[in-house]
């Protein structure tokens, strides 16, 4: 297993961010048109690396994220659970 596998597999993503960010205009229609938008993440890890947190905020939408992930040693990956 590398240093990209297994329990330390995200830990490149740990420290502050500021990202680029898009997403189609119009979804489900056959649209390519894009919309461009910033955004500033910081991610945390906890467990001896076993898990991470980020935070994104969106300041020109007016909105946040976040996302949990967790290593699983049992599990073939790394399961990210978003909210």
């Amino acid at each position: 297993m590398n240093d990209m596998e297994g329990v330390h597999g995200f830990d490149f993503l740990h420290g502050s961010w500021n990202v680029a960010n898009r997403w189609l205009k119009h979804r489900w229609v056959g649209s390519s048109e894009w919309e461009a938008f910033p955004g500033a993440a910081v991610c945390r890890g906890f467990f001896d690396g076993a898990g991470n947190i980020d935070q994104i905020d969106f300041p020109t939408l007016g909105f946040s994220g976040v996302t949990l992930r967790l290593f699983d040693p049992g599990a073939p990956g790394v399961v990210a659970l978003l909210g």
